[in-house]
């Protein structure tokens, strides 16, 4: 159930969808190189790429038997310092997947949600900065992989 305040806020209230996903933890042993962490979020340079340690991707085995498991990529940046040619890239098992423009000046951006399908349930994920001078750099607070369809749809009430 979600609640929402006994007032208007302008806009419509949706309720709460929640939904199975995983994220890739700045501490997940395997990373490589050893990031850097700065204000709890992996410092991604034009230097070097980040590789994960294979991560189990929230799938059911029955959901890969058939055309794959449809997910969302969900990347959160705290915090940029590049140029505009430079480019977030994320490789899972080798193939590109996405291929980010992140906003030049800072702050937190949030990339839209971005459809892909998992054929297997263990994969390898590898971040880029691509484009990017050696000294420029991303803060990545989140790279998270979601079930596309809501596990648990919540009722809207508004609170007494």
């Amino acid at each position: 159930m979600s609640f929402g305040p006994s007032y208007d806020l302008g806009h419509a209230l949706e309720p709460t969808r929640w939904v199975w996903g995983r994220a890739l933890s700045r501490y997940r042993p395997g990373t490589r190189p050893s990031p850097a962490v700065r204000s709890l979020s992996l410092v991604l340079t034009g230097a070097r790429e980040l590789s994960f340690a294979p991560y189990r991707l929230p799938v059911d085995a029955d959901e890969l038997a058939g055309d794959g498991a449809p997910l969302d990529l969900l990347l959160t940046l705290k915090g940029e310092r590049v140029g505009p040619d430079a480019r977030v890239v994320v490789r899972v098992d080798d193939r590109e997947v996405a291929r980010l423009d992140p906003p030049d000046d800072g702050g937190t951006w949030m990339a839209p949600p971005l459809a892909w399908t998992a054929t297997r349930p263990v994969v390898t994920v590898r971040l880029a900065l691509e484009g990017a001078g050696e000294t420029e750099e991303v803060l990545v607070r989140d790279l998270a992989f979601v079930r596309r369809a809501p596990v648990v749809e919540s009722e809207l009430r508004t609170a007494p």
